[in-house]
């Protein structure tokens, strides 16, 4: 009885390791499983999708009127639209406010952007941008009060923009450079014709909207 019942044992056991290997599932190499139509392969990972409506606050500090606000958005919207043509924009101008006093840097008569980025704050799923005519600095190359014209976390939702070294058509430039960081979580590069090159590689260069091949991905989202 003995050989009969381990053969027994034995042919249960070869059934049960085969039908773990018929369920399990593949993988592509990631621990993520296969694809397994055409259909599937096709689908626009929902991480990849953008939005096709963002509502945009414009927040003016001090003397940055809310006229001049509006007149930013004209201008604005056309730009953001080159490069998200599908966007429906809604682009609204908050009442004015005063500069923060914890902003302001006395040695340079500057505001610490990184500051005042602090003070603008708006729910994840919309955008807002702090207006300013004043100068504003954030330590970065190598100095601890750098003069700058925009700051924006990566990822970010706000942004903090100053027409003080950057006018006209510059400062719209500058202003979709600021909101690609953020929404596209788009980094610097070094080519000079590309809207995203950091300010120190442009070499004098005005900004237009052209994305190199390093951020040609932003014109898919």
């Amino acid at each position: 009885m003995k050989p009969l019942r381990f053969i027994a044992m034995l042919f249960v056991a070869c059934f049960i390791l085969s039908c773990n290997n018929d369920t399990t599932a593949k993988t592509d190499g990631d621990n993520t499983p296969a694809r397994k139509d055409k259909k599937s392969e096709a689908t626009v990972p929902e991480a990849n999708q953008a939005s096709n409506k963002l509502t945009v606050y414009l927040q003016p500090f001090d003397n940055f009127t809310e006229k001049e606000a509006a007149k930013v958005t004209k201008e604005l919207e056309p730009a953001m639209s080159k490069i998200f043509p599908s966007m429906k924009w809604h682009f609204e101008v908050l009442p004015g406010k005063s500069l923060p006093k914890d902003a302001y840097y006395k040695p340079r008569n500057r505001y610490l952007a990184n500051v005042l980025l602090k003070h603008l704050k708006t729910p994840k799923d919309k955008y807002i941008f702090g207006l300013t005519h004043k100068d504003i600095s954030y330590k970065i190359h190598g100095y601890d009060n750098y003069g700058i014209r925009g700051l924006t976390p990566i990822g970010g939702n706000n942004s903090i923009v100053s027409d003080y070294r950057a006018k006209g058509n510059e400062f719209i430039m500058v202003m979709v450079h600021e909101f690609l960081h953020g929404y596209s979580k788009a980094p610097h590069c070094k080519n000079p014709e590309c809207l995203m090159c950091d300010h120190q590689f442009r070499k004098g260069k005005p900004m237009k909207i052209y994305l190199c091949k390093e951020h040609e991905y932003i014109y898919k989202r």
